[in-house]
């Protein structure tokens, strides 16, 4: 019974984990109308600093914080060191459709 019920979280979880992907990917495409596969990076980014510090024996909800630096610290290595180099965030998105509307230029 145990390993049924265990087997029933770990499907939860992994349903969750996809229904919220799936969701953020509704939301950009909605918005933007660009499938953008980005966030996904960032996600792995933290899932690995989550996965190294709980294996590292930190308790639960510190390894989570941990994760979550590592995802942060990803998109801030991106934003001002990549994006600098292939020519600016701004200029990433000027040919996407719906640019426009995310930056307020209706032009």
């Amino acid at each position: 019974m145990v390993n049924a019920a265990n087997l029933f979280f770990q499907f939860l979880d992994s349903f969750a984990f996809i229904v919220l992907s799936a969701i953020g990917l509704a939301i950009i495409f909605g918005m933007m109308d660009v499938i953008n596969l980005a966030h996904g990076e960032f996600i792995m980014i933290g899932a690995y600093g989550t996965t190294l510090a709980a294996n590292a024996g930190l308790p639960l909800p510190v390894a989570i914080a941990i994760g979550v630096a590592f995802g942060w610290g990803g998109k801030d290595y991106v934003r001002d060191h990549i994006a600098d180099w292939v020519g600016g965030a701004e200029d990433a998105t000027a040919g996407s459709p719906g640019a426009g509307a995310a930056t307020g230029d209706d032009s």
